[in-house]
């Protein structure tokens, strides 16, 4: 993947309410990468749950969720957390979000949990499809 690629950041209150935000700006981000509706639709819906799964471990108010974009010639690469895995698997955020992040990942191409620096984050990859033309 293409390093030299411009990242959009942004933060939002660790509060539900502001998820919708995330997604709005993730559908943005899916247009500049041209994606198709249903492409966009995905992408907003592993974002949002990702954000969801950021949320438990956030509550004190003091840190705030925030998303991480990419978008490079083969897709849309997305980081959101930091993600608190207190008092659950090392693999996995909390319990409740298991659900969510297993539907985020059928409509995604990679889904994983990655250890940087300042904490454990969300990272969600959407390749381009290229719809094939009819003959």
């Amino acid at each position: 993947m293409s390093a030299s690629a411009p990242v959009i950041e942004m933060e939002v209150p660790p509060r539900a309410e502001f998820v919708r935000t995330v997604r709005l700006v993730v559908a943005g981000i899916g247009g500049v990468a041209r994606f198709n509706l249903e492409q966009i639709e995905d992408l907003k819906l592993a974002a949002g749950e990702a954000c969801y799964a950021a949320l438990p471990g956030l509550q004190t108010g003091q840190v705030p969720v925030r998303l991480s974009a990419r978008v490079l010639p083969e897709g849309v690469e997305l980081r959101v957390g930091p993600v608190s895995t207190e008092g659950s698997s090392l693999d996995w955020p909390l319990p409740d979000s298991r659900v969510g992040l297993a539907l985020a990942e059928q409509v995604v191409d990679e889904l994983s949990l990655e250890s940087l620096e300042d904490g454990r984050w969300i990272r969600i990859f959407k390749a381009h499809r290229h719809l094939e033309s009819p003959v």
